[in-house]
């Protein structure tokens, strides 16, 4: 087989890319844009041992999940990948791909759970860089043609949705009428480099990346008031640099204010350089879901050892978890200082500045062998009650509802005290407020709050009488704190960029004997390889594709090991 062949083709795989893959003589052959099931004439551009690259020429029996794609850029820019495949099958072939990737690199039973689809297959995306360019000798925006430098211009973009096309046409109008030039990588002149805008809400904030100031910036701000309106903030990064970043150097606010955005429970301040998820919607159906599984294991703490700013972990302690960010990057950890204090959780959290191989054994060992002191509140309890806490035979503590038990909340850790210097570590699971422990009993009962059923209602409320005074009970009303026990055991969140986790800190987790872990990945190939490291001492529990990213090949995936018991 060789380049210029000419074949009839049935197609009957995806590929990892979400290419179509057929079979003929021994030879792989690689389809982009065609489906599974369809046959196809195309064309070999690319051959070698056993496996070649073809494009299709004709379609001669078409998949019914074929669908016309809304763009008309749509196999020329490189945004979109699969915009011609019916939703559903788009789920399938993400799926499919996890599962070849799977096994090719990991070697022991496995499966993949349907691919969690997103709420919105167009105009999901949050954020968007787009690169200058000229095209008929004016400026404008676009994608890069795939496998190229060379853009082709847009000026709209159906995964973001209608409100970048005023954007566009603002920054544009502005460019030409100022005739600016673009940056060429080959020269290394010009001043345009890229477009970054992000919506959050209703508000937008747009960054212009160039190689220096712009001229009179007043008329780029006098169209985007036209275009945009009043809801935005505008940035320009002076990148001077000579490589792929688009991001670089200093940045400039030439209006408006820096932009608090909401994520789940954290309200958090952004700047151009933050990284968030551009799906709001699938990152928050996986933020739930770790914090679901979190909760269920019971666990002590949590350590997140690729913490960033450390949303997910605010999220994870502002449900009451105590959580411990590492991070490399000192002005992240700062920004996750910030962020606890500004959400009020910086009582459980705790932000580390370093390499999570080089800290993660010590910190394991800490949080293992002093998670009492982890607790956010502390109690003491005679040792009737802290035994029937302990046996797990006594669900509600019962207090007064004064200022400091007001500061217990939902999800809380309590360290609870024996006499005899004995501790034990629950979580709140609700509170409930009563007028006094007549209506209290009256309601939850005696045997629950570690009374005898032989006790009643009213019999219950005088023998507290012997704790709190009638006063004290009429000033501040009863309280019951449902709890539950906390094991002492740890989880490690792992998110790491692309390329996957330092091998070295898989090994540390092993040699630590972490109880669990939870794996964010949005790469497969990474992914697959990392869990095939860990498989000597974890078994996977389950792992879930998320389609964080639609009508294109790129797909999240979440997933969660346990130690194996030996």
């Amino acid at each position: 087989m060789k380049q210029g062949d000419k074949l009839v083709l049935d197609i009957i795989d995806y590929g990892s890319n979400g290419e179509g893959i057929a079979k003929q003589d021994g030879f792989v052959i690689f389809v982009p844009f065609s489906l599974v099931g369809e046959r196809v004439k195309a064309r070999i551009t690319y051959a070698k041992k056993s496996f070649a690259t073809a494009v299709i020429e004709e379609i001669l029996v078409k998949s019914p999940k074929r669908i016309e794609p809304p763009c008309n850029r749509f196999e020329k820019c490189g945004g979109c990948d699969i915009l011609h495949i019916a939703y559903d099958e788009q789920l399938r072939l993400k799926k499919k791909a996890v599962e070849n990737t799977f096994s090719k690199n990991y070697k022991h039973p496995f499966v993949i759970d349907e691919c969690v689809p997103s709420d919105y297959v167009l105009g999901y995306r949050n954020k968007v860089s787009l690169p200058f360019g000229i095209v008929n000798d004016r400026v404008a925006v676009g994608f890069y043609r795939e496998g190229t430098h060379k853009i082709v211009s847009i000026t709209k973009c159906f995964l973001q949705g209608e409100w970048i096309e005023n954007i566009i046409k603002a920054v544009l109008e502005y460019a030409n009428d100022m005739k600016l030039s673009v940056y060429d990588e080959t020269t290394s002149k010009g001043l345009l480099k890229h477009l970054v805008t992000r919506k959050s809400g209703e508000y937008y904030m747009i960054t212009m990346v160039a190689t220096d100031l712009l001229p009179k910036k007043e008329l780029l701000i006098n169209k985007l008031n036209e275009y945009v309106g009043n809801n935005y903030t505008l940035y320009l990064n002076i990148n001077k640099g000579r490589g792929n970043t688009i991001l670089n150097g200093d940045i400039k606010l030439l209006k408006g204010t820096p932009q608090t955005v909401r994520i789940r429970d954290i309200d958090l301040e952004i700047n151009p350089f933050s990284f968030l998820q551009v799906n709001d919607n699938i990152r928050n159906k996986i933020y739930d879901r770790v914090i679901d599984i979190v909760k269920a294991k019971n666990a002590c703490a949590v350590i997140d050892a690729y913490a960033g700013v450390g949303i997910l972990g605010g999220n994870l302690a502002k449900s009451g978890l105590r959580v411990y960010n590492i991070e490399i990057v000192k002005e992240a950890v700062q920004d996750a200082l910030n962020l606890a204090e500004n959400n009020d959780i910086q009582d459980h959290v705790t932000s580390i500045c370093g390499d999570s191989a080089v800290i993660l054994p010590d910190l394991v060992k800490t949080v293992k062998a002093d998670y009492n002191k982890l607790a956010v509140h502390s109690m003491n309890l005679l040792t009737p009650y802290f035994n029937l806490i302990k046996q797990g035979k006594k669900k509600y503590e019962l207090r007064l509802n004064d200022e400091k038990r007001q500061a217990v909340k939902v999800g809380d850790t309590i360290c609870f005290n024996s006499p005899e210097g004995e501790q034990i570590v629950v979580r709140v699971k609700n509170k409930f407020i009563y007028q006094d422990f007549e209506e209290l009993f009256a309601d939850l009962g005696t045997t629950d709050s570690g009374f005898t059923e032989s006790l009643n209602s009213n019999e219950a409320a005088q023998t507290m009488l012997e704790i709190y005074s009638q006063e004290r009970i009429n000033q501040y009303g009863a309280l019951a704190i449902e709890v539950e026990l906390i094991n002492p055991e740890l989880l490690v969140l792992l998110d790491p960029p692309r390329k996957g986790c330092d091998e070295k800190v898989l090994n540390v987790i092993k040699s630590s004997k972490v109880n669990s872990i939870i794996y964010i990945s949005c790469n497969p190939a990474t992914l697959s390889r990392d869990l095939e490291l860990l498989s000597s001492d974890y078994d996977i529990e389950f792992i879930t594709p998320y389609d964080m990213f639609p009508n294109t090949r790129h797909v999240e995936s979440l997933v969660c090991l346990t130690k194996q018991i030996n």
